[in-house]
């Protein structure tokens, strides 16, 4: 599956959480900033708006339980469509 984003790429500010996981501009890619304009996370969406691909590139990390950057995969065919987090760097 290509991540192309032919619907353009938005950047926004805010936090983690703040990014919708439908009703987006189909095949497009939003890029989240925090107020510092360090990214912090980017999310791609399909042919039908939906999220397909979160990339978390900075987040709070309590305890030291995620790597960064790592990705996760949507798959709205699950119940709990966010799947898990895999390390870029695997």
């Amino acid at each position: 599956m290509g991540f192309g984003y032919s619907g353009g790429v938005k950047s926004v500010v805010g936090r983690i959480g703040d990014l919708s996981i439908r009703d987006q501009i189909p095949n497009s890619r939003i890029d989240l900033f925090n107020e510092d304009g360090i990214l912090i996370q980017q999310r791609w969406y399909g042919a039908d708006g939906r999220a397909i691909r979160n990339c978390d590139w900075l987040h709070g990390n309590k305890g030291g339980i995620h790597k960064f950057p790592h990705v996760r995969r949507w798959n709205w065919e699950n119940k709990a469509p966010r799947g898990k987090e895999e390390d870029m760097n695997e």
